[in-house]
């Protein structure tokens, strides 16, 4: 049975936030604990396996995320199994056994945790080093003679 607080949500918020797409009512989503925000469900696999611990819309920390409670994959029929595979983008073509799509989806959970270990920690500033290399010198003068020539005005630039 729905409870009238989540048909109110599927009307108030119909899109998902990550892939934009409509979330149709009775469609399989998951709910944030942190700001309620549903999602379609594996699009919140996705974004919380590949890109980051992090909730997608209030960026709060997600460090027990429920996905880590449950991997004990051998007592799942084979269709979970697939759907699995599937929400998480790991490749299942020719793949028969059921042992086989268990042994898939421990390397990725194993490949998960090991990307979150690199991760930095909740709040830490990343450092970009490199990512832009410094301008030549002389470039912001030649920049604003520019502008000034094309009757711009030189403040927009830095340069008076």
């Amino acid at each position: 049975t729905r409870r009238s607080s989540d048909l109110e949500d599927v009307k108030d918020k119909i899109n998902c936030p990550i892939c934009i797409e409509t979330r149709d009512p009775g469609c399989d989503c998951l709910r944030m604990p942190c700001c309620g925000q549903r999602f379609h469900r594996a699009c919140a696999i996705k974004w919380l396996t590949k890109e980051s611990d992090k909730c997608p819309t209030c960026r709060a920390p997600l460090q027990d995320a429920p996905k880590k409670k449950k991997r004990d994959y051998a007592k799942l029929p084979i269709a979970e199994l697939r759907k699995r595979c599937e929400e998480r983008d790991v490749p299942t073509k020719g793949v028969v056994e059921k042992k086989e799509l268990v042994a898939l989806l421990k390397d990725e959970a194993e490949r998960d945790d090991e990307r979150r270990k690199r991760l930095p920690p909740p709040g830490a500033v990343p450092i970009f080093v490199g990512a832009v290399p410094p301008p030549p010198p002389g470039a912001a003068r030649a920049f604003a003679d520019a502008a000034r020539e094309a009757g711009l005005p030189p403040f927009l630039f830095g340069a008076g």
